[in-house]
């Protein structure tokens, strides 16, 4: 499923390393609502995309994050993913990860919400909704786009534009000062911070510090800077709230004043009778308007309250990042753990992407070489291709490129570096794996792909599960493949080439190229590869027509019915041959021959969606359904599939 790989490519990017909360980035598709969109994850306790979707949600997405907004006000629709433990997720919200054929205990949920509802499975449409934005972040990441900054400390916003269907996206950026965000969403929400005077006083004593405490996913051992208000009677945590490192005092004074507003969850909005900074400057900020306000106020260097609750989180923290990096980040038992072998070569990846992916991306020079086009073309390109022509391009550069003749390759730097054994392991059998054109014999289904390498004749298999979700059989494409302990890997780095384009692309690489295809690629011309990309984009013809098995124009169609009265309606769907109950009363298949042709859902026994891949389907389910007496059509939404 497309929505669990475009969430795992978020999660192995880790953008919570250099976004937090406060960073809010707008988003806008056509035909959609604003979206609000920001990264969870830089305070080390949720992971994962949180979205709004409505007319005002990025507005309140960011007085959410000013503490004037709970989340049971928030008008906008909650669309988002999070990382959690497979054993968490309960059905029906494991679906999607069914379908995909996601293994591993860290994965993403989905969830959908509603002001006032229980959070659901999103529908097809969020998927893609969510497909959308994920991807549109990765893409403005890619390019170096994505650094919106806060909006309350900036005055702008970044807002990215998203064109194309979820495979094809057309990703543009711009930063709007504050007068035009407003205006984009609610100009009357203004951004001015209440104050303290008026906010009543109980019985309490607090006390405010700024501390440091050590979080990550992986066992990576990051560590944030935080405000911490405690309340020092019964030990209560009534605020901790993640810090950016350059906020100056008037900020962090603003997010106290914030923090009394809001209060805890056990604690109501207020002042204490008694307040104690263990922050010079902190105290110096408040202190006034405290005292104005009738609140005793005190500098002290020390508290031992406060050093044993960040020990407490501490150790809370430091169990919950050990967890997660037992299963993230640890290290292969043996020749046979395929799952360890696989999670050493995503550290790989990652480690190889931290040292150089900024740099590549902005190698304007090594882009030329590899694509042999100008920049005009090669943002075309990228726009086309998106992530499989950063991976084949970033390939090349980490393991060919070399900026002089005495240069080290991104690699070799890396090389030199102090790795663990399991990670220098799989970087020299990368380094020294067969670049070659792969033709896919086999494909087992969840399992593994057989591939033929074209060029030499020798076949290799390839235990992946994402990568047997994708590949066809017969499809051929340019790839690294490597073998470590007793399993190969195999990393596409070319577009993939159907029929008879294979032939014609290698007679292309040869006569135009200049590539030397003597039984293997040429280690010194696999930049020659690059030049693929927009071979195959020219030669990509529009008149290719999709279909399904009935030969209806492959499109897709949901309709939604309104249902008086659900029993009724799953009597008549019982009495029908072509109708197959699949889950509890809730979901059917509507068949033919053998054949699938949709699928129908009942949500709250209020609406019936009905989902099919062509208008000709969509116009015969719709006459039969509307004889059901008490279904009534309501609305109808079709895209291209994605």
């Amino acid at each position: 499923m497309e929505a669990v790989r475009a969430a795992d490519q978020f999660l192995e990017r880790r953008l919570w390393l250099d976004l937090d909360g406060a960073q809010v980035v707008g988003v806008e598709i056509e035909g959609e609502p604003p979206i609000a969109v920001s990264v969870m994850g830089s305070g080390g306790a949720e992971f994962g995309l949180h979205a709004l979707v409505g007319e005002n949600a990025v507005s309140e997405l960011l007085r959410a994050g000013l503490g004037e907004l709970s989340a049971h006000e928030i008008q906008s629709k909650n669309l988002s993913f999070g990382l959690v433990r497979r054993v968490e997720i309960e059905p029906p919200f494991d679906r999607p990860l069914v379908q995909a054929g996601r293994q591993g205990r860290m994965v993403p949920m989905f969830f959908a919400a509603e002001l006032g509802e229980v959070p659901r499975l999103p529908r097809k449409p969020e998927f893609e909704l969510l497909i959308r934005v994920t991807r549109a972040l990765l893409i403005a990441d890619a390019g170096g786009r994505l650094a919106p900054g806060d909006p309350r400390e900036t005055g702008r916003l970044l807002v990215l534009r998203v064109g194309g269907d979820c495979r094809d996206l057309q990703v543009s950026s711009e930063l709007r000062d504050v007068s035009t965000a407003l205006e984009f969403l609610d100009e009357g929400d203004g951004w001015s911070l209440p104050g303290l005077v008026d906010l009543p006083i109980r019985d309490a004593s607090y006390c405010a510090a700024l501390v440091t405490v050590p979080v990550g996913l992986g066992g990576e051992g990051e560590a944030v800077r935080a405000l911490l208000l405690l309340d020092t009677a019964d030990d209560t945590v009534v605020a901790l709230e993640v810090l950016r490192r350059d906020e100056s005092n008037g900020e962090l004074a603003e997010r106290l004043a914030l923090a009394l507003h809001s209060g805890g969850e056990s604690t109501p909005p207020g002042l204490p009778r008694k307040m104690v900074f263990l922050d010079a400057g902190l105290y110096r900020e408040l202190v006034d308007e405290l005292e104005e306000a009738g609140v005793d106020c005190a500098h002290e260097p020390a508290s031992p309250e406060v050093d044993r609750i960040v020990d407490e989180l501490t150790q809370a923290l430091k169990a919950r990042s050990d967890s997660l990096g037992a299963t993230i980040a640890r290290e292969p038992t043996g020749a046979d753990d395929l799952d360890g072998w696989k999670d050493v070569e995503r550290r790989v990846t990652e480690r190889l992407l931290a040292a150089g992916a900024r740099v590549a991306t902005e190698n304007a020079k090594a882009w030329r070489k590899y694509l042999g086009v100008d920049a005009e073309r090669r943002e075309a390109l990228e726009d086309r291709y998106v992530d499989g022509l950063w991976t084949g391009y970033f390939d090349w550069y980490a393991h060919q490129h070399r900026g002089s003749k005495r240069a080290r390759t991104l690699v070799e730097r890396v090389l030199r570096e102090d790795l663990p054994a399991a990670e220098r392991e799989v970087l020299l059998a990368r380094d020294g794996g067969v670049v070659s054109m792969f033709r896919v014999e086999r494909v087992d289904v969840g399992e593994s792909v057989v591939f033929r390498d074209v060029l030499q004749g020798r076949r290799h298999e390839i235990r992946d599960t994402s990568l047997s979700l994708t590949a066809k059989k017969d499809m051929v494409f340019p790839a690294r493949v490597y073998a470590v302990a007793n399993f190969e890997f195999a990393i596409p780095i070319g577009p993939v080439l159907l029929g008879a384009e294979p032939a014609k692309a290698l007679d292309f690489l040869e006569r135009e190229c200049g590539l030397r295809l003597d039984g293997a690629v040429d280690p010194g011309g696999i930049h020659l590869l690059g030049r693929m990309w927009d071979w195959s984009a020219r030669c990509a013809t529009s008149d290719v027509r999709l279909q399904n098995h009935s030969g209806d124009e492959l499109r897709w169609h949901c309709g939604e019915f309104s249902v008086a009265n659900s029993e009724r309606l799953r009597e008549a769907l019982a009495s029908r041959d072509d109708v197959e109950e699949l889950e509890g009363g809730v979901q059917w298949q509507w068949h033919r021959a053998g054949l699938h042709l949709g699928s129908l859902e009942l949500f709250g026994n209020e609406f019936l969606f009905v989902e099919v891949n062509s208008p000709e389907r969509f116009g015969e389910v719709r006459n039969w359904i509307e004889s059901i007496e008490g279904v009534e059509f309501e609305r109808l939404s079709e895209s291209e599939l994605p």
